[in-house]
């Protein structure tokens, strides 16, 4: 009885045991369960912590990416109506120009306009300008032309006249009788003297004028050589008698007999002061000096060149 009552007990203690260990494994594996699960718990909640962030960093760049949504949309607007004033300025400008290109084309055909009345007028100007040259030639005397020409006026007229045979041809004698006059008012030289006779021999024209000028021509060696005459017996009587220092009266008759041979050549050769341009200036020279002065030296004045 007793050996069954151990063998109970025994088989008991035995259940209990296995019934222990059983609980014990029980809770091991539950243990490892839960600490399995706090540690999936754990990262669990790291992962929703990172996911919250992730989200919170999402969600922030959601509201900077709405941010620069917008202001790319301000940004549009801005550029869209800023597109628009540009095409309305580029239009304004387009048109601008077109109107300066205009009123450019218009400019060029008014001043072409004007170019062409300006040279109708001109050319008119010319015509009736070559119209009353050619009258003025044609209408008055040869006399009347020398008078109140001019060898300037002359060699302007030339260029006028164009093809008008007649008018060059009075315009030629106007000129060869120009250029005589010019050679009384310097010294007498025969060669041009000569040449200037044979131009006025060609000379077909009847003029009062004309004529005299031929006679002076002609003459002005004549008178050259009486007037050189007189030059020298001045620088000879200078020679002879010098009077400075002396008296007012011995010096007044030094210049008597100077003024006397000047006078006796006027009165001798008949000589007219204006015919003789250069001759004229030399006497007045002359006197000009002797007066204040009898001794005064005239000898320059032998060859002196007068404008």
């Amino acid at each position: 009885m007793r050996k069954v009552v151990i063998v109970a007990f025994f088989s008991c203690l035995v259940i209990s045991v296995y019934a222990q260990e059983d609980l014990l494994d029980r809770l091991t594996r539950q243990a490892v369960e839960i600490d399995s699960l706090k540690r999936e718990n754990t990262a669990e909640k790291e992962v929703q912590g990172k996911l919250k962030n992730a989200y919170q960093q999402v969600k922030d760049s959601l509201e900077t990416l709405r941010s620069e949504f917008a202001r790319l949309e301000e940004l549009q607007k801005n550029r869209q109506l800023t597109d628009s004033l540009f095409m309305q300025k580029h239009d304004s400008i387009m048109l601008l120009q077109k109107s300066i290109s205009d009123i450019k084309m218009q400019l060029s055909a008014e001043k072409q306009k004007i170019e062409r009345l300006v040279q109708t007028e001109k050319e008119k100007g010319r015509l009736e300008v070559l119209a009353h040259t050619i009258d003025y030639y044609k209408s008055n005397s040869f006399d009347d032309l020398l008078k109140f020409s001019t060898k300037q006026s002359v060699r302007r007229d030339l260029q006028l006249v164009g093809d008008s045979e007649e008018v060059r041809l009075v315009l030629s004698d106007l000129e060869k009788c120009f250029a005589a006059e010019e050679l009384l008012t310097s010294q007498y030289e025969a060669d041009l003297i000569e040449k200037a006779e044979a131009q006025l021999a060609d000379i077909d024209r009847t003029a009062n004028r004309l004529d005299k000028l031929k006679e002076r021509i002609s003459q002005y060696q004549f008178f050259y050589e009486g007037f050189q005459e007189v030059l020298n017996k001045v620088v000879v009587l200078d020679n002879n008698e010098a009077v400075s220092g002396m008296g007012q009266e011995i010096q007044q008759q030094k210049l008597n007999k100077i003024i006397s041979e000047v006078s006796r050549y006027i009165f001798n050769y008949d000589f007219n002061f204006s015919d003789y341009p250069y001759i004229s200036e030399i006497l007045r020279e002359v006197l000009k000096r002797k007066q204040p002065n009898a001794d005064a030296a005239i000898t320059d004045l032998l060859d002196k060149q007068v404008n």
